[in-house]
């Protein structure tokens, strides 16, 4: 009797370690990435890779997806993912910010590293039963980071069965870090929307200015209905807001004929 009750007692542990964390990864993993399933880690890779499209240096504040599958079509359970110090082992703190999807949850690791983002970590969100999985981390501007940076996941194949810290197939650079400020922000959006419109409306004026017509026939009229002949574009405009001109009176003409001469050819009276 003694020894059924405790059979009975090991195999509701056993099925309940097998239900273990089946909704992700727990905040507590934030600094070890154990699952705490209660057996060893197996070393290495096992049959798992993590793959990414991060270009050599980061560019900040725009996301990339990153991938953790299967070499031989062994199914994986769950993950626990994070973007770590690629050159400092002892670092364990995470960096950047992991994008939340369905299958997948963030984990905040403020409590465990404070100061870093509330979504400083990716998890399942229940069992993944699949060959391959994808994510999207993003670094954001204004966040410090080591030189160089690495994704690291812990996968679980099975309760017993899991691999610790899994490097992806390539480190990157983190970038330049770029401090910003709303006002800083505004100033600078405003300077650009300024010089931009001052740039449009002078684009616009030159533009709808015409450039100005030359002809080798002297202007005959500046004043009255002789200003006509100012603004005219071509030559048979020109002539005939100044015959129009002329018609008023013959003497007036000649005059502004006379007044032409006596001016070398500089307007009329």
């Amino acid at each position: 009797m003694l020894y059924a009750t405790s059979a009975l007692i090991a195999a509701c542990a056993v099925l309940t370690g097998i239900e273990a964390f089946p909704y992700g990864a727990p905040a507590g993993a934030c600094s070890s990435m154990m699952p705490n399933h209660g057996a060893a880690a197996q070393p290495g890779a096992g049959p798992f890779q993590v793959t990414h499209n991060m270009p050599a240096t980061l560019v900040r504040d725009v996301q990339y997806h990153f991938t953790v599958s299967s070499t031989d079509g062994t199914e994986l359970r769950g993950i626990f993912c994070q973007v770590r110090n690629a050159s400092n082992s002892a670092d364990t703190r995470p960096y950047g910010t992991f994008v939340a999807r369905p299958g997948l949850q963030t984990r905040d690791c403020s409590g465990t590293f404070p100061g870093v983002g509330v979504d400083s970590a990716i998890t399942h969100t229940e069992r993944i039963n699949a060959t391959s999985i994808s994510a999207f981390y993003m670094l954001p501007a204004g966040e410090q980071a080591p030189d160089r940076l690495n994704v690291f996941c812990t996968v679980v194949e099975r309760m017993a069965l899991y691999y610790v810290r899994i490097p992806s197939s390539s480190t990157f650079y983190s970038g330049r870090a770029v401090a910003t400020t709303p006002a800083a922000v505004t100033t600078e959006a405003t300077t650009s929307i300024t010089e931009a419109t001052s740039a449009t409306a002078t684009t616009t004026t030159d533009s709808s200015t015409p450039t100005p017509y030359t002809s080798a026939m002297p202007t005959m009229a500046t004043a009255g209905n002789c200003l006509a002949a100012e603004s005219a574009t071509t030559d048979e405009e020109r002539y005939r807001a100044n015959l129009e001109c002329w018609s008023t009176s013959f003497e007036r003409w000649y005059s502004a004929y006379q007044n032409w001469l006596n001016n070398g050819g500089r307007g009329c009276a």
